[in-house]
């Protein structure tokens, strides 16, 4: 019976140390919606990275063996080119950062990129809170990953679409918000590359040589020992105290006659090194995801060619998602001098939704950006001669391209051109007497240039609250 429980006792004590030594090998950072920059203040980056820079450091490594299996995935709200190139971005990004540090030279690491990790958010919906509840949403994924390893290809959507129906979307806003971040990851671990586990030996310590004390040896006789005055104080010698973890050497004192006085010779302490201290490596915990407020980007803007030509204008851009934004444009002046027949009148709007190229969670609304707009206005205009008045509303379509830099802290210039078709039913006029003298009815059908922005934009929410 005591055989048995000591065979049991190793073997556990075995499996516990296999374990650590894994943790300690793996490191899984996580990363902000839509970025892909590591941040070692984001969640517990720092406490993984350091575990890991411990491990390879302190540890005696057959690379010829071995090798660093990098993993990482996006979460789902994205298109799926999109979420493919997050993804091999962060793993890319933690590749960077272990050969910076000289921990494995490039050769040495291997990237297996997810679009986005299903089987981890299967894991995560079991170890969450749901309990129960999420039992529908495991078995769900669990039929989507059976057809996704049967070949089949799947929408990233489609499967967040499976997601909402479950419970009537009554669960939903829970994943989205607490599991969705943690798909955002990008993980490394050491592994032996032929899958057999070779053990690995921490780093030789350097051991100092032992210390010879030398042998003290004593006369046959010893001189008489002087009398202290007694106006005199004797001085003991302190003796060092020997720390408790050093084992104390006391030499072996020849016997001495009894009219002779003996005298213990002074034996130097043996120098010691004082032991390092302990450090534990940090213990993996699960990561907090930070609750934050996100406040979409908002900004308020005016067309400056519209206002160089004494027609004012307003426009607003919401960021709703990622690098995707929508802006509504409105413009109206009405100005009329009868005397001298001039008519200024013109009013109406737009409607632009913009994707960006450039655009980042730092400073939005930034760098390339392509758009669909459309939209309706009406005219009046006559300089003295020939006027022309549009016949109720008119309409404009078209795709559009533009850049927007920044020129100061909270405020961009936007540059923007849009190409599209112009129609629409207008009249040609011309003064005559007190009145106008109608010409004729045409129709306008212009393709070509119909938009046109030099916009100044001022920034009012550009940032996450955590």
């Amino acid at each position: 019976m005591k055989k048995l429980l000591l065979i049991t006792l190793i073997l556990l004590q075995a499996l516990s140390a296999t374990k650590a030594q894994e943790t300690e090998s793996t490191a899984k950072v996580f990363y902000r919606f839509g970025s892909t920059q590591l941040r070692g203040t984001y969640m517990d980056n720092d406490a993984q990275l350091q575990q890991l820079t411990r491990s390879l450091t302190n540890t005696d490594i057959d690379w010829s063996r071995y090798r660093i299996t990098i993993t990482s995935s996006s979460s789902p709200e994205g298109r799926e080119n999109i979420n493919s190139k997050m993804s091999e971005q962060r793993a890319q990004s933690l590749a960077d950062y272990l050969v910076e540090k000289g921990l494995v030279s490039r050769e040495h690491i291997i990237i297996n990129s997810h679009r986005v990790d299903w089987s981890e958010l299967r894991t995560l919906l079991k170890e969450s809170p749901l309990n129960s509840e999420a039992t529908p949403y495991v078995e769900y994924l669990d039929s989507v990953i059976s057809r996704i390893n049967a070949g089949e290809d799947i929408k990233d959507h489609e499967v967040v679409d499976g997601l909402r129906k479950v419970y009537n979307g009554w669960k939903f806003p829970y994943i989205r918000r607490h599991l969705f971040p943690l798909l955002r990851y990008a993980k490394a671990t050491l592994e032996p590359i032929d899958g057999t586990t070779v053990p690995l030996r921490p780093k030789e310590e350097v051991v100092l040589p032992p210390v010879t004390i030398p042998e003290t040896v004593l006369p046959d006789t010893v001189a008489p020992v002087p009398t202290v005055p007694s106006d005199t104080v004797a001085v003991t010698p302190v003796v060092p105290t020997v720390p408790s973890d050093t084992v104390a050497v006391t030499p072996v004192v020849p016997t001495v006659p009894s009219d002779t006085v003996a005298v213990t010779p002074v034996v130097p302490a043996e120098p010691t090194v004082p032991a390092e201290p302990a450090v534990s490596p940090a213990q993996p915990t699960a990561p907090t995801v930070p609750v934050e407020t996100v406040i979409a980007p908002f900004a308020l803007k005016t067309n400056l060619l519209y206002d160089a030509i004494l027609i004012p204008n307003i426009g607003v851009e919401w960021g709703f998602a990622n690098h995707w934004s929508a802006a509504a444009n409105w413009m109206y002046t009405w100005l009329s001098n009868d005397a001298k027949h001039r008519y200024w009148r013109i009013y109406g709007g737009d409607l632009e939704l913009r994707y960006w190229l450039g655009s980042d969670e730092a400073r939005p609304l930034k760098g390339h950006h392509f758009g669909a707009y459309g939209g309706m206005l009406t005219y009046d205009i006559e300089f003295g001669g020939k006027g022309y008045q549009a016949h109720k509303w008119s309409y404009h379509f078209g795709l559009s391209y533009g850049y927007s830099m920044p020129i100061a802290r909270r405020l961009n210039l936007d540059f923007n051109i849009g190409i599209g078709y112009l129609g629409g039913e207008y009249y040609e006029y011309e003064p005559y007497y007190d009145g106008y003298h109608w010409l004729a009815t045409k129709q306008r059908r212009w393709f070509g240039p119909t938009k046109a922005e030099v916009s100044l934009v001022w920034l009012l929410f550009n940032k996450k609250k955590k």
